[in-house]
């Protein structure tokens, strides 16, 4: 029911939508992001509104349907109907604001009222569209005022060098002496980033490298000093120095042919204290330390960080094993013992057992003893779920087929359970939600089931245990060859055990304990029930009545069916005169020929009549009522209604034919 309506714009009422960008300096994260609205608010019959109202906004972007991109809950202060909030003043608006939004509204518990309005920007905003529209290139040193841009009003790391251009920036372009040594960063500067003859002799500040010892010009900034078994030659004319081992000293590697080794001790690189006879500093270079193979664009080899040991193919890291054993292929924070990830294509393990046919597959152990293998069959190539060597507790078969303890002929999914395995359930389905089903089946069979409990047995908190549809055949079948083909049981007196609506057709012997027509009432169908009971006898009797008048002479032929006499025996007759007495009605003659005759009467008298007869069509003849039977042994101490002789109800015979069942039933 609808509590409020905020009407749309009409001469009475104002709905205003402002959306403004308030730009200040100095930063632009000072732009308020919010959405001023005001609207108009009233009941239902249009009388304003004063009162504090819960309402939810959200932004779309479409004027019907889709998802919210934003929402936010304000308790709204309405005075005389009108009322003014900030949009995002409790849930900030971080939307894009580049395509049509549209503003949805709910007030209170009512639904989302329509249709949506959408945003409009005021008139100066439509300049922002310019913004949008700056072509690559457009701006250039020659429309930047100069001085404009100074290093004050550039942010830090502002403009990486993927930013500016290739050549953009020439020596023309920078000022003497506004680069210096403190504003380039260490390594910052490669020699593949210099081109040929870039650094003269001209181009290095004096003195920074005045000499070099046992070179001309002695007593500069660099010296050269020669170590044990080192020897340092210059040569001043040609500006050279030669520098060699000299005799004498012991190698700490071994040359023999072209093999280099060496027989003791430890090596270390990016470490002075190698305790492996190969070991790596913790923070050497970078994580790749080992490299096989390597190139300008390529990298193949792996390295050891704290806590993990990575392999690279291709520059790119492919396997990473954790310090606590975890395994990743394609992630490199693995979670498990073995995680398998895939962004660009099919994350997959092909197990591929070549040669003779063996067994392929998967095997879990606990504590040193086999659990599970999962893998395909040596014989069949069937994908196997076993707990043993013997046991197949799921197959899935080259042709598709599945069995659960067993796989049947001709059986998409076949479920089995030991012979041993009293009260267990082969196939169980629930549905948590209402209005589904638990287990669905169609075509041909949909559902077949065998079982000594029960072949199928369904179970209904709230519908139907057991639904069955067909269009051309049988919905629901049962059979059985010593009991119930269908059992039905209604654990509620007033329910029922089974309900059919449309016809019944019964082929054979229908027993009850009661018998009776329900209908509407006649006379008050929408709120009560007319019932009857059946007519019931020991024989199989047909009842036949009618009304005839007598003629001139008293007398009447009544004609019966042409069948009456090939379906019926042992017949007799009642007959009533209607309007006056009629002491010396008879039947004059007897049924004969599908007919009998009626006098005694007099002329013009109405006479009713009745007619009986036994069944004794084939079908009657073989399976005649038993009025009186002695119990199966089976059954005898047991009752069909024990509650009607005060008995317990685990005296009825239905509890023990199928004792299991009903406890399955009320459990």
């Amino acid at each position: 029911m609808e509590r409020f309506k905020i009407p749309l714009i009409t001469a009475k009422t104002i709905l205003l939508l402002i959306l403004y960008l308030v730009i200040s300096s100095p930063a632009l994260s000072d732009i308020p992001k919010t959405i001023n609205y005001q609207g108009y608010i009233t009941d239902p019959q249009g009388t304003s509104v004063d009162d504090t109202i819960h309402i939810t906004f959200s932004l779309y972007s479409q004027p019907s349907g889709g998802s919210a991109l934003w929402t936010e809950s304000q308790n709204v202060t309405v005075i005389d109907g009108s009322f003014s909030i900030n949009l995002g003043s409790v849930n900030s608006i971080d939307l894009p604001f580049d395509v049509q939004y549209y503003l949805g509204i709910t007030v209170g518990m009512d639904n989302e009222m329509t249709p949506r309005q959408a945003l409009n920007s005021v008139g100066y905003a439509f300049r922002s569209k310019e913004a949008d529209s700056v072509k690559d290139n457009a701006v250039t040193s020659t429309v930047i005022a100069n001085d404009a841009v100074t290093t004050d009003k550039i942010s830090d790391n502002a403009i990486s060098e993927i930013k500016i251009a290739s050549g953009a920036v020439s020596s023309t372009a920078i000022a003497n002496g506004a680069v210096g040594s403190s504003q380039i960063g260490d390594n910052s500067i490669n020699t593949q980033d210099l081109s040929d003859n870039a650094v003269t002799v001209n181009k290095i500040s004096p003195n920074i490298i005045s000499s070099i010892d046992q070179v001309a010009n002695d007593g500069g900034d660099i010296d050269l000093i020669a170590g044990t078994n080192i020897s340092i030659q210059s040569d001043d004319i040609a500006d050279t120095i030669t520098i060699s081992a000299t005799n004498g000293g012991t190698s700490l590697w071994t040359e023999n042919g072209g093999n280099v080794y060496r027989s003791t001790g430890n090596v270390g690189i990016g470490t002075t204290n190698p305790q492996y006879r190969l070991s790596f500093g913790k923070n050497l270079f970078t994580l790749k330390k080992i490299a096989l193979w390597d190139d300008i664009n390529d990298f193949y080899g792996f390295g050891v960080d704290a806590g993990r040991l990575t392999f690279f193919t291709n520059d790119t890291e492919k396997m990473t094993i954790l310090g606590n054993g975890n395994v990743g292929i394609g992630s490199s924070s693995p979670d498990s013992k073995l995680t398998v990830e895939s962004t660009g294509g099919d994350a997959l393990i092909n197990i591929n057992q070549a040669g003779a046919p063996m067994w392929a597959g998967l095997r879990l152990d606990r504590a040193g003893t086999e659990k599970w293998f999962i893998g395909m069959s040596e014989v069949t190539n069937d994908l196997l779920f076993r707990r043993s060597s013997t046991s197949n507790d799921l197959v899935v078969t080259t042709s598709g087929d599945i069995g659960v303890g067993g796989v049947g002929s001709n059986k998409k999914f076949n479920v089995e359970t030991p012979q041993s395995a009293n009260d267990y359930i082969c196939i169980f389905g629930k549905h948590g939600a209402s209005g589904n089903y638990g287990l669905i089946g169609n075509s041909g069979y949909g559902v077949y089931g065998y079982g000594s409990l029960a072949g199928v047995y369904g179970q209904s908190d709230g519908n139907s245990g057991v639904s069955g549809h067909s269009n051309t055949g049988i919905g629901v079948y049962g059979a059985s060859s010593s009991s119930y083909g269908v059992y039905g049981q209604s654990l509620n007196p007033n329910a029922y055990a089974g309900y059919f609506n449309g016809n019944v057709h019964i082929t054979g012997q229908l027993t009850k304990g009661n018998g009776a027509f329900k209908i509407d009432h006649p006379l008050d169908p929408e709120n009560k029930y007319l019932s009857h009971s059946f007519i019931e006898s020991p024989e199989m009797m047909n009842v036949y009545n009618g009304n005839t008048v007598l003629n001139e002479n008293g007398e009447a032929w009544v004609e019966l069916p042409e069948w009456f006499e090939s379906l019926n025996r042992s017949f007799r007759y009642q007959l009533t005169p209607i309007g006056a007495p009629g002491p010396n009605l008879y039947i004059a003659e007897e049924i004969t020929e599908n007919q009998f005759k009626i006098a005694g009467g007099s002329p013009g008298m109405k006479v009713s009549w009745q007619v009986t007869g036994i069944r004794q069509d084939p079908y009657a003849r073989i399976h005649p009522i038993k009025v009186e039977e002695e119990k199966l042994p089976e059954d005898q101490g047991q009752y069909l209604h024990p509650e009607a002789y005060g008995r317990p109800r685990e005296k009825g015979i239905g509890w023990t034919e199928d004792p299991a069942m009903i406890k399955q039933t009320e459990g």
